[in-house]
């Protein structure tokens, strides 16, 4: 964890760690993952190879995103771990050496985050993301840098999972945690000079490789430092941490799906299908603005009914606007029902056909479980919307 007030540089010590890491492993012996809240000046480096994303303050999807990927990143490594009866990240490290892991497995992987206090405004649940990935991370080789303007800006259940702390001059030398004396005694006109836990001084390097030690033109020695470190490793990049794309169609999604499960869409977490499972969560209610994509999503779920067999399902469409019309083939269609009369008439056959499906005394646990002391078709009613059903007699 780096602490530091205002222009002491704490960005500029992000970006040499980033830097520094590039020049001395291929991409894949370490993959990075940056947050920039602060100054926004790790942009640069998302062209190095050894980066997976950089997301700035105006990217909180993809900022979401990279920690969702750094989980991600975690939960496969303890797989890893486990199948290959690995006990450190040293270990790691020398099966992937030899060939060991499966293909993909990086040796370490570093979190950087620039502006803690930015990202938990932007993004409240992050304090609980950030706890999972560096209560888990060490132990598997995930390590996470953190800068901030002060402690009580991070929670202290997160601050004492930080095992390094390295303060730059603090606006209060009363805020140190590493000792108030010897704060007081790193100068203001001196960006980069910073204490670390044993009370001695550091001065953070620049991060440029052109031998110009001047901040006047940083951006200009980033750019070259970035350019340089990439033709340095002609290497396969590490796969690039991607976010949810504006349009998905379902064909994109279906593939492999076998079973009952329907796909609502694209997850976020692994930009897999997510799934709306009917036999854990029988109703599904969805909600949304006009315009938003209600009757888009009835249209694929329907679609996704009547792909199994027309002796296995039913479908009931309430459907007043009329939208759906010819969507569901007849053979499936059990009543297809534009009027409030018409829908109240539907309705009490289904409570017919619900009550009859009630399980009687004689019905065992197993049964119970597999559904199967009644036979028919299992019925999907769809209804879009209900805003438009739901007057002074709702069906």
């Amino acid at each position: 964890m780096v602490l530091g007030g205002p222009q002491t540089g704490k960005s500029t010590l992000i970006r040499t760690l980033i830097s520094s890491l590039a020049w001395r492993y291929p991409p894949g012996r370490v993959a990075m993952y940056a947050i920039d809240f602060g100054g926004g000046s790790l942009g640069p480096f998302a062209e190095l190879p050894h980066v997976a994303g950089v997301a700035g303050r105006s990217e909180l999807e993809l900022a979401q995103r990279i920690l969702a990927e750094v989980r991600g990143q975690l939960d496969q490594r303890e797989r890893v771990f486990r199948q290959g009866r690995l006990d450190s990240p040293a270990a790691l490290r020398r099966a992937r050496t030899e060939g060991n892991v499966p293909a993909g497995t990086h040796g370490d992987v570093f979190l950087f985050i620039d502006g803690w206090a930015g990202l938990r405004e932007a993004y409240p649940d992050v304090d609980d993301v950030l706890t999972d990935i560096v209560s888990r991370g060490p132990s598997l080789g995930v390590h996470t840098v953190l800068t901030s303007s002060a402690s009580n800006q991070v929670r202290t259940k997160l601050q004492s999972l930080f095992g390094g702390r390295f303060e730059l001059r603090l606006t209060d030398p009363f805020d140190s945690q590493l000792g108030r004396k010897v704060a007081e005694r790193l100068p203001k006109d001196l960006p980069g000079r910073g204490l670390r836990s044993d009370e001695s001084f550091v001065q953070v390097p620049l991060p440029r490789l052109d031998g110009v030690a001047d901040d006047a033109d940083l951006g200009v020695g980033v750019r070259d430092a970035v350019a340089r470190l990439s033709d340095r490793w002609p290497d396969l990049p590490v796969r690039r941490v991607r976010v949810l794309p504006a349009k998905v169609t379902l064909e994109e999604l279906l593939p492999g799906r076998v079973g009952t499960d329907l796909v609502l869409g694209m997850a976020e977490s692994d930009l897999g299908p997510a799934l709306y499972r009917p036999r854990e969560d029988p109703h599904l209610m969805v909600f949304g603005d006009p315009q938003t994509g209600k009757s888009t999503l009835i249209r694929a779920l329907a679609r996704q009914v009547i792909a199994r067999p027309a002796s296995e399902v039913g479908v009931v469409m309430v459907d007043y606007r009329r939208a759906h019309l010819g969507l569901v083939p007849e053979d499936y269609l059990l009543a297809y029902s534009t009027s409030p009369q018409q829908t109240e008439g539907v309705a009490g056959e289904l409570a017919g056909l619900v009550r009859k499906r009630l399980p009687g005394p004689d019905v065992t646990p197993r049964q119970l479980r597999e559904r199967s002391w009644w036979e028919g078709l299992e019925v999907f009613v769809f209804v879009d919307d209900l805003d438009l059903v739901a007057g002074r007699t709702n069906p």
